[in-house]
Formats: structure tokens, C-alpha cells, sequence
């Protein structure tokens, strides 16, 4: 008699358990930094995280439910940082500026794979809110940076809203040609794009 090597259903059962959503997350991270969005299916991702696509379609209800919550694990204690940080302006506005901009530095050079997501993928509608509250929170904090420095005398009158946008663009670029060229070293970029935002490149005084 020809004994059946199927494996129990319960058995199954917690083994599928034992993959946790942080697995999958990780897993479907680095398939979409690699091969792209469009290109990384649902199956591969199942494959990798050693969940049959059945198990993954219960976990996440399709690939942009999943790309969003990968956004969401790989974001949700960059706003908080950046708000505490921001909070220090009381104290010493121009220090807080240059923290903000190495901790932002120092967030994208750890999370590389999902920014690779947001340049290559910019097309994709589902993420464009997120890009714009990310936008919209980052240009407030330094605006509110800004302004506390204003107060103190540290920094001179100026448009703190087009300012905050021009640095906030200045970051992002930065970031994006150290990803994109791998040029430069991230704690000396920080440093020179605080510098020239400080004391720009005319010598002496206008």
C-alpha cells in the first residue's frame, strides 16, 4: 500500500503562519527594487517568501495593497524623528537644520531599496499621495526650522516657504545623484549642502 506524502492541512497551516508579514514585506521589497514593479508578480513574491500565492492574496488583497504597505513599514518612524528633531530649533535653529539634513541623509542611505521604488516607480498613481504628504510634511518642519531661527536672530528674514521648498529640493536631489551615481560620501554631502545653504558661494558680503 502506497503510503500519502501529503502533508497534513494543519501542518501547512502553521507553517504558513511562521512567515510573517514583515518577511513578506522585506521579501516583495527587494523584489521591486530590483526588477521593477510592473515586472515582480505576485507569484514571485509568494515563491521567495514560501507562501503559496493563495496565503498572500489573504494577507494583502493585491501588489499595490502591498507596495503601499511596504511604504507605510518603511516610512512609519520617519515623521516622528523628524518631528522631534524639528522640536530642538527652540534651542539652537541652525544646528537643527544640520541634523535634519544629515538625518535625512543618513534614512536614505538605510533604506536605498524603497527610494529606488519612488524614482523608478513615480508613474504609479497609487503612490503619488504619499509622495505629496511627504512633500508637504518635510517642507512644513522646515519652514517651522525657518522661522524659529528667524525669531532667534540666527537666520535673516527671508520667504520661509520658498526657502523650505528650496531646501527640501536640495536634499532630495542630492540623495538622488549619491543613489543614482554613487558619488561622494553622505556625511560630507550633508555637510557641503548645509554649508552652501548657510553661506552660499559669493565670498564675502553681498
Amino acid at each position: 500500500m502506497i503510503q500519502s506524502r501529503m502533508v497534513p492541512w494543519d501542518h501547512l497551516t502553521i507553517m504558513k503562519r511562521k512567515v510573517s508579514n514583515s518577511k513578506v514585506l522585506n521579501v516583495a521589497l527587494k523584489l521591486f527594487s530590483s526588477k521593477g514593479y510592473s515586472e515582480t508578480k505576485m507569484v514571485d513574491i509568494a515563491r521567495d517568501a514560501g507562501l503559496s500565492v493563495g496565503s498572500l492574496y489573504l494577507r494583502f488583497k493585491n501588489k499595490e495593497e502591498l507596495c503601499l504597505d511596504i511604504i507605510k513599514d518603511q516610512t512609519k518612524d520617519y515623521f516622528q524623528r523628524a518631528e522631534d528633531l524639528a522640536k530642538k530649533a527652540d534651542t539652537d535653529a541652525l544646528k537643527t537644520l544640520e541634523d535634519y539634513i544629515s538625518f535625512s541623509f543618513d534614512c536614505s542611505m538605510k533604506k536605498q531599496q524603497m527610494l529606488h521604488i519612488f524614482y523608478r516607480e513615480y508613474r504609479l498613481p497609487f503612490i503619488q499621495p504619499m509622495r505629496s504628504h511627504f512633500f508637504k510634511t518635510q517642507q512644513k518642519l522646515i519652514e517651522s526650522i525657518l522661522k524659529k531661527g528667524i525669531k532667534s536672530k540666527s537666520i535673516r528674514p527671508l520667504n520661509t516657504k520658498d526657502a523650505a521648498i528650496s531646501i527640501f529640493a536640495s536634499i532630495r536631489g542630492t540623495i538622488m545623484i549619491k543613489l543614482i551615481y554613487g558619488v561622494g560620501s553622505p556625511s560630507v554631502l550633508s555637510k557641503s549642502l548645509f554649508d552652501l545653504i548657510c553661506h552660499g558661494v559669493r565670498k564675502g558680503k553681498p
